[in-house]
């Protein structure tokens, strides 16, 4: 049963993340622009609670682990049905104290990330918001380089060039009278490159699992949202609001949704970064951004027909999407032709 989902752990993983980065979008479009709610970090301290209790709950029933065992194999063998797994001493813990200081900037880059990314949403329309996030690979490559000293080919920086073209493109009409929103995008795309860059970079240094991972962000983050809430008056604020809020069925039914699918989003992400390949996460992303423009058009009235030059930079974005999926495939496929040859060559 385990070998056999194995091998289908891919294509769930990919269509997983996919499914909950759409839905989250929507339900969160739905809270900050349709029902107007204005404490968007009061919406960050529920995402992070519920995270923390549920995650809580699903290792003290030993349901989940929170770090990756170690396989000890009988001497001169890498790996057989003689393997044992081997639990790290830290599961026995509730927190790890040095894991939790190791995953500090991690934490901090996820609490801007996902605070951002909800000012983002009530900035901008949903077209515009998947074209200009398109910007965010670009800050990816960058701070690969600038962290993990990656090179990518000329290809792919042409690819991610003209997906930053089609961005400008598409705000360039509105620039000046909504610079504050593009830029909030902007830092959002910031975010979250620093985000996905230490995932990888820290998965690997802490020994973290998925759920550790997102366990760790979430009671990290946890208590500074809250003082923030505190700081900025939004909790008294809304705890003063609180039927009106309360007695809103659809507002009730798009915050459980959001609550729910910011927990999903947050393990499908480490899920699908640790067992796909950069040409699985990048295509993942263009049928997520295609369907989510789709559908946002269909329920928000995102109108582009009406807005020649964003159009242009939207089917722009898109196109170079595609090409930079196969750029990455052919950059993949050559770095594995020159490991074979080095081990032959060994």
């Amino acid at each position: 049963m385990q070998a056999r989902f194995a091998q289908y752990e891919g294509p769930v993983a990919a269509c997983s993340y996919m499914l909950s980065s759409v839905a989250l979008i929507f339900f969160n479009k739905a809270a900050v622009s349709v029902y107007h709610f204005p404490h968007l970090n009061v919406i960050t301290l529920i995402q992070l609670s519920f995270s923390s209790l549920l995650l809580f709950v699903l290792k003290s029933r030993s349901m989940v682990r929170f770090f990756k065992p170690a396989i000890q194999s009988p001497e001169g063998i890498v790996m057989s049905s003689l393997s044992t797994e081997i639990e790290d001493e830290r599961e026995k813990l509730l927190v790890s104290v040095p894991t939790m200081r190791k995953t500090l900037w991690l934490s901090m880059s996820y609490m801007v990330y996902l605070v951002l990314g909800m000012f983002a949403l009530q900035a901008v329309s949903i077209p515009m918001y998947t074209t200009l996030r398109r910007v965010s690979t670009f800050f990816v490559m960058l701070i690969e380089y600038m962290i993990l000293g990656t090179r990518n080919t000329s290809s792919v920086q042409a690819a991610v060039g003209v997906m930053v073209l089609g961005a400008l493109i598409a705000g360039a009409d509105s620039f000046e009278s909504d610079y504050i929103a593009y830029l909030i995008v902007m830092l959002y795309n910031l975010a979250t490159a620093i985000y996905i860059v230490l995932i990888g970079k820290l998965a690997r240094q802490t020994n973290l699992s998925n759920w550790g991972l997102s366990f760790y962000n979430a009671i990290t983050c946890g208590p500074v949202v809250l003082l923030l809430t505190i700081a900025t008056g939004e909790l008294q604020t809304c705890y003063e609001e609180r039927d009106v809020w309360l007695n809103n069925s659809g507002f009730l039914v798009s915050t459980l949704g959001s609550t729910v699918l910011a927990f999903a989003l947050n393990f499908t992400i480490f899920w699908n970064t640790s067992c796909n390949s950069p040409l699985t996460q990048s295509v993942t992303g263009q049928f997520k951004d295609i369907a989510t423009v789709v559908v946002g058009v269909a329920l928000f009235g995102d109108n582009l027909v009406q807005e020649p030059l964003k159009l242009v930079g939207v089917v722009l974005g898109f196109s170079a999407s595609v090409g930079y999926a196969y750029a990455k495939y052919t950059q993949q496929q050559q770095q594995h032709l020159q490991q074979s040859n080095a081990k032959h060559k060994a």
